[in-house]
């Protein structure tokens, strides 16, 4: 196996072990609507390994060395980064719309508007906000062409929307009344992502500058 492969698969693998901890709760978390099932349980599933590979996003887009060597080069950790990005987006994107589905076909205005922040519970609000973050962070990445510069601005803001979705997560009761297992499992990763979200936009230039500085000389 090669290194690049290994360091997605530990990735995807540490997403996937949420799924089993989702299922010691998972009769308990459903919401009170009259949907089928499934749609709640996959939008729950598709939330959870979203969350986490925003986080595996967030660590990669630190740049450590032990990173770069575990997935074999540079390049290889900018090519993780996007397919772990991306494919968080579209776990996450899928979460508020399989949700939406109990008001189609009967009105698909309404469905169309869960997605936005005008919500009766400041959880699920904070949640649309951070959706819509991400969804402008992805098409500025993916579709629309800008300055590296204001790009790289733009990508300041992954933090931001990280908190949102923690705080959309831990202001749900019902999951972590319910599944305190499961709350511990992403409470690891909230903080996995913040501190590789602080490092990258406080601290990275300062160890950089520092390893220049006192680096070997050769």
């Amino acid at each position: 196996m090669t290194k690049k492969k290994l360091g997605v698969v530990l990735i995807f693998t540490f997403t996937i072990l949420a799924i089993p901890l989702w299922f010691i709760s998972y009769p308990e978390t459903t919401f009170r609507h009259n949907i089928k099932s499934w749609s709640i349980y996959s939008s729950q599933v598709a939330g959870v390994m979203g969350f986490i590979l925003y986080a595996f996003s967030l660590v990669l887009s630190t740049r450590n060395t032990w990173i770069e060597e575990l997935f074999g080069g540079l390049d290889k950790v900018y090519q993780a980064h996007h397919t772990v990005g991306k494919a968080a987006f579209f776990l996450i994107l899928y979460h508020p719309i399989a949700l939406s589905v109990r008001w189609i076909p009967q009105d698909y205005s309404k469905a169309i508007l869960y997605m936005l922040p005008i919500h009766r519970r400041i959880a699920i609000n904070f949640g649309s906000w951070a959706l819509l973050g991400f969804l402008l962070l992805m098409l500025v990445t993916l579709v629309i062409k800008i300055a590296y510069d204001k790009w790289k601005l733009t990508h300041k803001l992954t933090g931001i929307i990280f908190i949102l979705f923690i705080t959309h997560i831990f202001l749900l009761d019902e999951l972590i009344n319910a599944n305190p297992l499961l709350a511990i499992y992403l409470g690891l990763f909230a903080v996995l992502g913040i501190v590789s979200f602080l490092y990258k936009s406080i601290f990275f230039n300062w160890f950089a500058h520092k390893k220049k500085l006192y680096g070997p000389k050769y």
